[in-house]
């Protein structure tokens, strides 16, 4: 009997199969969706860049929102990083790129603003450090961190902070929501 060895299928829709080299290769074993490689590539091919780890940062700061994340840490994203499939895949085989190094790439790209000046130009990704943001959350980040301090900094006068300190808003709250007994636990 002969077997055939799992060849990936080229018509499959988690590949971008115009991908090549490292974003290939991530691509293929499911660390980055398609859109991530698609949106890296038109990155890489406006701004002029032809560096493969730029190019995997960039498609794994797209990746990031996706995956609950303003950021990618490309310090130790190897170690975080996750598939999405069921299937196990060992991550420490991809040919990871040098995190001092590849932090230092990133920041001379074109591609990439450095540090937390706003009157920088414009650019579609922000390093702080070695966490890369797509520009327009690290944006966004830093507008509801304004909003919060600006927030915290107001008293309102609506608050009456001496009966929440002394603990009668808990005999308030009892009286307009009284526990129900069916729902009580048994401890």
């Amino acid at each position: 009997m002969t077997v055939l060895a799992a060849q990936p299928d080229p018509f499959d829709v988690r590949r971008a199969r115009q991908a090549t080299g490292l974003l290939a290769e991530f691509n293929d074993v499911g660390v980055l969706a398609p859109s991530d490689v698609h949106v890296a590539q038109r990155l890489a091919a406006l701004a002029g860049e032809s560096d493969e780890a730029v190019m995997l940062a960039v498609a794994l700061a797209v990746r990031a929102p996706r995956v609950a994340n303003v950021y990618v840490d490309l310090a130790n994203v190897r170690e975080t990083a996750a598939v999405e499939s069921d299937e196990t895949v060992d991550l420490s085989t991809l040919p990871w790129p040098s995190s001092t190094i590849w932090v230092k790439r990133v920041a001379a790209s074109g591609l990439v603003t450095v540090g937390e000046a706003d009157d920088a130009e414009s650019r579609p990704l922000r390093l702080l450090g070695s966490w890369l943001y797509l520009d327009r959350y690290w944006r966004e980040e830093r507008e509801i961190a304004a909003d919060l301090l600006a927030r915290s900094a107001q008293r309102s006068e609506d608050v009456q902070i001496d009966i929440l300190s002394d603990g009668s808003s808990l005999c308030w709250m009892s009286r307009r929501w009284p526990p129900d007994r069916r729902y009580r636990s048994s401890r």
